[in-house]
């Protein structure tokens, strides 16, 4: 089983003091050249007034970790700065400095506020914009480890018995049962994933999410405002314009595929537009489907190395004769 955990972790850096009310932080950077240094003193400054958000995948696989990325996501953004010292060697450089950060997630933000509109500071402008920047792409990565795991590994498929049956061509077909419901370990994960860049108004994109309540006979609902259009466009075309398969694949003992059928999906269920705006998905909300798979007639000479069925939710499916 593969799932994702997502966990928050505040990373600690080297402060002299702070003010978390205002977002004013002293701190001190440190890299091979002033630039550097710099931007080493901003991440600290974000990550001390908005915390870092860890986001571990992890594949699992017999109970063994094949597979773990871990990256980080800073939600905030420099209003200004203050240099207060500046040591420079030959290969490092050191800056003590004030960072004034405004906490934010991936809001649309107003990057420069000058005392009048002749007045720009370009150097906060330029650091401001760069942070910004920094922040919607590891806003993105943080969101598409999630979304692009829809649907393959959104789902838990269960299989039913089998039936062989022939028609009136004599050709031999695979008849079996397809129950898929959402797996609570990716709701869980989409979840928290879209709470972390969600906006607090109403967007160009309201993710509304719908989980039972044991406790009730009624759901609890969480909405999520995408404000960022590329993050939106992208987390619609991954759970609802792209098209859905089911790819049902026979194996043989040695995990070899002997035959690939792939099954389109007219009209996925699992996610629903309620409104011009909103897509809802609703968990747990289960589908049973009934499959015929056929047989193809190089492989109804080999009955007998058939082994086993899978079955799959995919974007993608290559039919294998």
């Amino acid at each position: 089983m593969r799932f994702l955990i997502c966990t928050l972790a505040v990373i600690s850096a080297s402060v002299f003091a702070q003010s978390p009310e205002s977002g004013e932080v002293w701190v001190t950077g440190s890299g091979r050249t002033k630039q550097e240094a710099m931007d080493d003193g901003f991440r600290k400054a974000i990550e001390i007034v908005s915390g870092t958000v860890t986001l571990s995948e992890r594949e699992i696989k017999k109970d063994t970790i094949t597979k773990n990325e871990v990256f980080n996501y800073s939600a905030g953004y420099i209003k200004k700065y203050n240099i207060l010292n500046i040591v420079e060697n030959k290969s490092s450089t050191t800056i003590d400095m004030i960072v004034w950060v405004d906490s934010s997630k991936i809001l649309n933000y107003k990057l420069n506020i000058g005392k009048t509109q002749e007045n720009i500071d370009g150097n906060n402008l330029s650091a401001q914009f760069k942070s910004y920047i920094n922040e919607r792409s590891s806003a993105t990565k943080l969101v598409d480890k999630v979304i692009n795991d829809y649907p393959k590994r959104a789902f838990e498929i269960t299989q039913g018995p089998y039936n062989i049956s022939t028609d009136e061509y004599r050709d031999i077909n695979i008849d079996v049962t397809m129950t898929v419901k959402w797996s609570r370990y990716y709701i869980a994960s989409l979840k928290e994933t879209l709470d972390i860049v969600s906006g607090n108004r109403q967007a160009d994109v309201n993710i509304e999410i719908f989980t039972e309540n044991p406790n009730s006979m009624f759901f609890d609902q969480s909405t999520y405002y995408i404000t960022d259009y590329e993050m939106a466009e992208n987390i619609v075309n991954q759970l609802y314009k792209n098209k859905m398969k089911i790819n049902a694949s026979i194996y043989n003992n040695n995990g070899k595929i002997l035959q690939t059928t792939c099954v389109n999906v007219d009209d996925p269920p699992f996610v629903k537009k309620s409104k011009s705006n909103s897509y809802r998905i609703i968990y747990p909300k289960q589908i049973i489907w009934k499959l015929s798979i056929p047989i193809n007639n190089n492989l109804q000479t080999k009955l007998s190395q058939i082994a086993r069925l899978e079955l799959s939710l995919e974007n993608n499916c290559m039919q294998i004769n």
